[in-house]
Formats: C-alpha cells, structure tokens, sequence
C-alpha cells in the first residue's frame, strides 16, 4: 500500500509539473515549423509604447522557409545553403511574406497587416493597416517591439551583458564570421529564446526612419536592426539601428515575422 500511494503521489507532481511547465510556456509552432517566442507584455513597457504582447519568430527566415514562398531570392544567399538566413530581401518581399504567412496559417484575410498598392502589388503605394498592432496577422515587429525582444528583459547594451568578449558566442560578426552569413540557431540564444539578434543579417522593422508609416514610399526609409555579419563587435549592440530605402536589397539583408500575440481560447 506504501508503495502504491508513493507511485499515485509522484504521478501527480509530475502531473503538476507539467500543468505548470504548460502554464508557462512562452512560445508555439507555425504552420511553417517556425518557433514563435511570446514577449509577454510587462507594466513597465508602457514606456516603450508597448502595452500588449506579441511573438517574434524564434530566427531569422531561412533560404528554405522563403522558398516555399516565392523560389529564390533576386540574388542567391552568399553561402548557399539553405538554412542560413534569406537574403537580398527588401521589405516589400518581406511584408508579402508575412501576408502569405497568415494565409498558410488559416488567418481570416480581415486580420492580415499589409493591403497591395493600386496595381495589385506589394511596392511603393502598398498600404499598413492603421489598427495592425489589433490584428492577427503576422507582420514584421515594429522597432520597439524589435528591440524589447533583444533585449530580453535586460537593459545592457548587449542582450547577454556587457563584455564585449562575449558578443562572438551570441552572433556573427566580422571577426567569426568569415566574411559569410551561417545557419540560423547556430550560436546561443538571448534569454527570450531568440537567436541572432546580434548579427548574422540585417532584419527590417515595420517603422519608417521618418515620414509617414503608412502608405508604404521608396522615399521613405524603413528601420533596420541587427548589423551584419560584416559588422565589428561593437556595433552590434542591441540599440544599433539605421534607415535603408524600402526598395534596397542587399546580400546582408533579410527579417524575422512577428505579429501581436492574442492567447488561444480556452
């Protein structure tokens, strides 16, 4: 009898942990096998204009994962393997991406974040939802959100920290990076889960570097963050961030989806 109530009462705290570990699980699976972490909205972030939650792909999109999308980058990835990181994407292929991805995933068109230009098309004259951070669609995060998921709860100048000696553990820079970019998920993760928030490619933002957000113009820039794999370890700080013409592709640019996190009913 001993023995029996010994093996009833470990089923049941293994039970309880599991209910617990579910409880606090911060992350789910696309229908592109793509890993979304949940930034949980903090008190605190108010400040940063973020009152809500929302998830950010765990990595930057693959050569693999934007092929099934559209075939091969106007220019083929500098390592040519497919798991490193698409390039050569400016962000009118990357907010189309991010519309496609909310039809694979079953999202009603309503919630989807982007509407094509008066020709059809996803180029200068496209349109961003006025209510986006409302809606379900995948998007790609906004500049703050980028840089609160970087940051991971820390407020370092790297997301790890600050010794600098620590920078090639967590990304590829000019100095590991041998001048290429790497398969994603290669080196360590911040504490959010995400990978390659410090170099590897450039990732674009929602925002403008000024201008209206919305319509969508070639003379608007849009925000980057993440510098490259051609960058030194210095500039690869959590904060470093700069403008690049919408239209502009380049075999050091590329992003990661994110949309607005809304919990699944019960």
């Amino acid at each position: 009898p001993l023995e029996r109530l010994e093996n009833q009462l470990a089923a049941r705290e293994a039970a309880l942990q599991d209910a617990r570990r579910s409880a606090l699980r911060r992350w789910y699976v696309n229908s592109q096998g793509q890993t979304m972490a949940v930034i949980e909205n903090m008190p605190e972030d108010g400040d940063r204009g973020i009152t809500y939650s929302f998830a950010i792909c765990d990595h930057e999109v693959t050569l693999a994962e934007f092929r099934r999308f559209r075939g091969n980058p106007p220019r083929p990835n500098d390592t040519r393997k497919i798991d490193c990181p698409a390039n050569a994407i400016n962000w009118y292929a990357a907010a189309e991406y991010c519309n496609w991805l909310s039809k694979r995933d079953g999202i009603p068109e309503d919630q989807w974040i982007y509407a094509p230009n008066a020709d059809g098309n996803y180029r200068e004259g496209m349109r961003i939802k006025d209510n986006f951070i409302e809606l379900a669609g995948y998007r790609l995060p906004t500049s703050a959100e980028w840089v609160h998921a970087c940051r991971a709860e820390t407020n370092t100048t790297y997301s790890f920290g600050e010794p600098i000696e620590l920078v090639n553990r967590y990304g590829f820079s000019a100095t590991n990076s041998f001048s290429r970019s790497h398969p994603v998920q290669s080196l360590l993760p911040n504490d959010a889960g995400l990978f390659d928030m410090h170099g590897n490619v450039q990732e674009w933002t929602m925002d403008a570097a000024s201008g209206p957000l919305s319509p969508v113009t070639n003379a608007d820039a849009r925000m980057v963050h993440s510098p490259e794999y051609t960058q030194q370890p210095d500039q690869l700080r959590t904060d470093n961030s700069f403008g690049i013409p919408p239209q502009y592709t380049s075999y050091v640019s590329g992003f990661r989806p994110a949309r607005t996190f809304h919990p699944p009913s019960p």
